[in-house]
């Protein structure tokens, strides 16, 4: 039976908390809202459960908060934490006190600290007072946020402002007097009447002061920071047992597509970081009312699966609140919140869409099972209907967990070498490629990449300037470009080729560089099959002639020419049947 119930205030920060919990060696679970009975497995040590209660009434957030907090009871918790953001934005009317005060009440306990410090994120209490690196909150880009702007860096006087209960403090002297010296201050503030307490901490030593005296209470509130103390005190009281691999989480696989619409300073941060291809929304039209969600799917669709991606309706402080000036704080808000979430289902479809494709025309021994493919025919459609993000991401784990459950039925099994590796394929991996499937494929694109470049650059294109990859340094995005619908025909068809007949076997495969690479035998297998690949003769739809794969991609890249010159109007790309 779980231990802790975790109620977080939305979904980032509680997989925040979730990766705290599993670090400690908890077996930990999130759901994305409350989950429904009977869903938790025996199992765990912790379930964490997000909600979207940050900044909605602090009515709603009470009654959400409230109806998680059974759950997790009949779940078997006997601890709970309330979850919020370090930065403990939060408005005069609530929802940090409102919440804190239901969760006491009914809880039937006597009190709870709040802790939102993470110095290793820089977030940090002193004397009650919450800096972010060097400045307190107020002076930081907090003061800016859209929705809570925090303008009050004493966590005191704001929560006083949202409760009718004391609140009091314990100082960073008592905490770095030890755990049974804070234990004892908390206990003689509960004697005084004083329900909610602000603990300061500074450094990861007084988290682990913090979470031993806390170890025993009923309620704890704070950000993630503070969970980093909680495993071992569970431990010590018997509350846990060791258990290995813990922490030991498996590769997330599928493809890659980010979401922001925070306008924090560490959000902009990230957007600014990001390497991988970048669409800005335009969030005047969105909040105008303008469909940008539709002409954002069909830039990302062909992305996915290729690298990550990102879609943003970030923008500077200044920028958002000219926004809300112009349309209102809630109106623009929904606006781009309801344009985010379309964008999401779209992705979502098209992931679980480019899947049943993929198992339809390659499965193996037969044909796929038809059950199957209605199956994703439905989650296809459940994720272009989904009505929240919560059901959504269900319906994404679903369809995954079909697709990946079944992928190895697109190869011939072979026995494992002596090594131990096999052609026992989970997921896509590259850089190094982690199996051998992956190795081979990793190979097969190379050599096609190459093919390519050689092939566009003797008609007269510049091989590294594309439009649909983004060029930059070594990067050849044009043979990348025209390479796409040739992948599977040329590339993914020689692997397939040489493990299913036999002319690469796992044997072929040693360690190296952090990953799996092909002995010299492989290689040229490998090479020997693509060559043979190339000189294999197909009908051209557009001419109606037979002509080598070689010389269709010199044809293609003709074409494409004859294209950007206004010679064709549209670009025929080759497909086959």
């Amino acid at each position: 039976m779980a231990v802790l119930g975790v109620i977080a205030d939305d979904f980032t920060g509680a997989t925040d908390i979730a990766g705290m919990l599993v670090k400690g060696g908890m077996r930990t679970i999130q759901t994305i809202g409350v989950p429904p009975k009977g869903a938790i497995p025996d199992d765990v040590d912790a379930v964490v459960v997000a909600l979207k209660t940050r900044s909605i009434p602090a009515k709603e957030a009470v009654s959400q908060s409230l109806e998680a907090l059974k759950a997790l009871q009949a779940a078997g918790c006997v601890r709970l934490f309330f979850k919020y953001c370090s930065t403990f934005d939060s408005t005069d009317a609530g929802n940090i006190g409102p919440v804190g005060d239901a969760l006491l009440d009914a809880l039937e306990a006597r009190q709870a600290i709040y802790c939102p410090a993470f110095p290793e994120n820089n977030r940090t209490i002193f004397f009650g007072h919450l800096f972010v690196g060097d400045v307190l909150l107020s002076d930081s880009h907090m003061r800016y946020h859209p929705l809570t702007p925090m303008t009050d860096a004493s966590l005191v006087r704001v929560l006083a402002r949202q409760t009718k209960h004391k609140v009091g403090l314990a100082p960073l002297k008592q905490v770095q007097s030890g755990s049974a010296s804070l234990r004892a201050a908390l206990d003689k503030l509960a004697a005084d009447g004083v329900r909610h307490v602000v603990v300061d901490a500074v450094a990861d030593t007084d988290l682990g002061i913090i979470g031993e005296a806390i170890g025993d209470d009923v309620l704890v509130t704070g950000g993630s920071g503070v969970a980093l103390g909680l495993p071992a005190a569970y431990r010590r009281r018997g509350l846990l047992s060791h258990k290995a691999g813990a922490d030991a989480l498996p590769k997330v696989a599928g493809a890659d597509a980010v979401l922001a619409g925070s306008c924090s300073a560490a959000t902009l941060g990230q957007i600014a970081a990001f390497k991988g291809a970048h669409l800005a929304l335009d969030t005047d039209a969105i909040c105008r009312g303008e469909d940008v969600a539709t002409p954002a799917l069909a830039w990302a669709k062909g992305k996915l699966g290729k690298g990550p991606i990102l879609l943003s309706a970030s923008d500077k402080p200044e920028a958002v609140k000219a926004l809300q000036a112009k349309y209102g704080i809630e109106k623009s808000s929904q606006a781009i919140e309801k344009t985010m979430a379309a964008l999401a289902r779209g992705l979502v479809e098209a992931k679980i869409a480019n899947a049943r494709t993929l198992l339809r025309r390659n499965w193996k021994q037969g044909s796929a099972p038809p059950a199957l493919l209605a199956a994703l025919k439905d989650d296809i459609a459940a994720a272009r209907t989904a009505p929240s993000l919560a059901s959504l991401l269900g319906v994404e784990g679903a369809a995954a967990a079909r697709y990946f459950g079944v992928f190895a039925e697109l190869l011939n099994p072979a026995p494992a070498a002596d090594g131990g590796y096999s052609f026992d394929f989970r997921t896509r991996n590259r850089r190094p490629p982690a199996d051998p499937v992956n190795a081979l494929l990793s190979f097969a694109y190379a050599l096609l990449t190459r093919t390519l470049t050689v092939t566009l650059t003797a008609v007269g294109f510049d091989a590294y300037r594309g439009f649909y990859h983004q060029p930059r340094y070594g990067r050849p995005a044009l043979a990348l470009d025209v390479m796409e619908p040739f992948r599977p025909l040329i590339a993914d068809s020689v692997v397939l080729q040489v493990i299913n007949n036999g002319e690469v076997r796992p044997r072929d495969f040693v360690r190296a560089g952090g990953g799996v690479a092909l002995k010299p035998e492989a290689r040229k297998a490998l090479v020997l099959a693509f060559e043979r690949r190339l000189a294999h003769e197909v009908t051209h739809p557009l001419f109606g002639y037979r002509v080598a794969y070689r010389r269709l991609l010199e044809i293609q890249a003709r074409l494409l020419g004859r294209h950007l010159l206004g010679e064709l109007p549209d670009y025929p790309n080759f497909t086959t049947r």
